[in-house]
């Protein structure tokens, strides 16, 4: 396959930039996430989260007890910065760190009652960006885009 040749003037080139993208799925997956992102992250901020933290959260919701290390592991974040997380959550009083009575070394999270306050608050706002990102899809659409991107990411 070979490229296109170049628009003789720039703006013409930034114009027909995208067009030329539109059919790989990477750009449009990156893209997506972005507007994802964006959007999330413009009604969390009132609550001063970021969408890292706000999946920090929601993964200590459904997994009490877990270790950092796990906890990393479960969404996909390095645990490094899954401990300045913890550390800034813990400082805010929306995450306590015990110590684990199995092995002394680690340290079991878990949300306290502001955390889970501030998640149950902030459940409207996900629930907005999710249909602000899904607005233009039917039903039919929709459950079509989860069963594709389930086998894209291997959960499928």
């Amino acid at each position: 396959m070979s490229l296109p040749e170049p628009a003789s003037h720039p703006n013409l080139a930034a114009r027909n930039d995208v067009d030329r993208f539109v059919d790989k799925p990477g750009f449009l997956i990156r893209r997506a996430h972005q507007i994802s992102v964006a959007g999330l992250d413009r009604r969390l901020q009132p609550y001063d989260l970021t969408v890292p933290q706000m999946v920090l959260l929601t993964a200590l919701h459904f997994h009490p007890g877990v270790d950092q290390a796990s906890l990393a592991a479960s969404v996909s974040v390095d645990v490094v910065t899954v401990g300045r997380i913890v550390k800034r959550f813990v400082e805010r009083g929306l995450v306590e760190r015990v110590r684990s009575a199995v092995d002394g070394r680690a340290h079991e999270l878990r949300l306290s009652g502001a955390g889970e306050s501030l998640l149950q608050r902030i459940q409207p706002e996900i629930a907005s960006s999710q249909n602000e990102i899904l607005g233009n899809l039917g039903p039919e659409e929709r459950q079509a885009f989860f069963t594709i991107m389930r086998k894209i990411v291997g959960l499928a």
